[in-house]
């Protein structure tokens, strides 16, 4: 990270290491074809999400003719949620055992809820708006 002095703000990019498992296949029948292809991606970077691509397709010829309806879908396999849920989790848990501390539990329990229900939001309106 560079030093950006008192007032800025540093940015950084970030790649994560993927690796590609995928593969296609088609079937001919009497009066379509059915097409499908699938991809996962996969990582060893900490903090990088995994996740399936695929497409399925169904393709009539007639004459010149070429007919072509299908649906490209996603879904991650693996989210970091996962950890920002358990730090949701810690601060329940410290509020629960220890109602004195509920100040600190809310502290540490906050930001996790923001970010469970933005990702949540976010999921919710990009999938039924899509």
């Amino acid at each position: 990270m560079q030093d950006v002095g008192e007032r800025g703000v540093g940015v950084q990019r970030f790649y994560p290491n993927l690796r590609l498992y995928g593969g296609d296949a088609a079937i001919p029948l009497p009066w379509l074809t059915i097409k499908g292809e699938a991809a996962y991606f996969t990582t060893s970077t900490p903090g990088a999400e995994e996740y399936v691509l695929y497409v399925i397709q169904l393709e009539r010829m007639v004459k010149e003719w070429s007919f072509v309806g299908g649906y490209a879908g996603e879904a991650v396999t693996q989210s970091q949620l996962t950890g920002t849920g358990s730090m949701l989790a810690a601060a329940v848990v410290l509020i629960a055992s220890s109602p004195d501390k509920a100040r600190a539990a809310i502290t540490q329990g906050i930001l996790p809820l923001i970010a469970i229900l933005w990702g949540i939001g976010t999921a919710f309106f990009t999938f039924r708006y899509r």
